[in-house]
C-alpha cells in the first residue's frame, strides 16, 4: 500500500490458491481463475482494493490449472504501462 501511494498504481497478482492476499482485501465478484478460463475479461477481474492498489484475485481453483498459465504474461502485457509495478505473488 505505501509503494501505491508514492507511485503510479500497483497491481497485485494473486496467483496462490491458498489466496492469501486476496482474503486479506474483499474477496472480488471475478477471479484470476475466471480470467485464465477465459470466463470473465482482464477489465472485470481487476479490482482497485485500496486507492492506487488493484488486484487480480485467486482462489483454491487455481491449483487445477496446466497450460492455462501460459496466457498470464500475454494478459499482463495488455496492460502496458498502467501500473509502476506488478506484483505477484506465488
Amino acid at each position: 500500500e505505501v509503494l501505491a501511494r508514492k507511485t503510479k498504481p500497483v497491481l497485485l497478482v494473486d496467483t496462490d490458491p491458498q489466496a492469501t492476499i486476496t482474503k486479506f482485501y474483499e474477496p472480488p465478484s471475478h477471479t484470476l481463475y475466471e480470467l485464465l478460463q477465459r470466463q470473465s475479461s482482464l477489465e472485470e477481474t481487476l479490482v482497485e482494493v485500496r486507492p492506487g492498489l488493484f488486484l487480480l484475485g485467486g482462489e483454491r481453483e487455481l491449483g487445477t490449472l496446466n497450460h492455462q498459465w501460459l496466457m498470464l504474461p500475454q494478459l499482463l502485457s495488455h496492460l502496458g504501462t498502467r501500473f509502476s509495478h506488478i506484483i505477484v505473488d506465488t
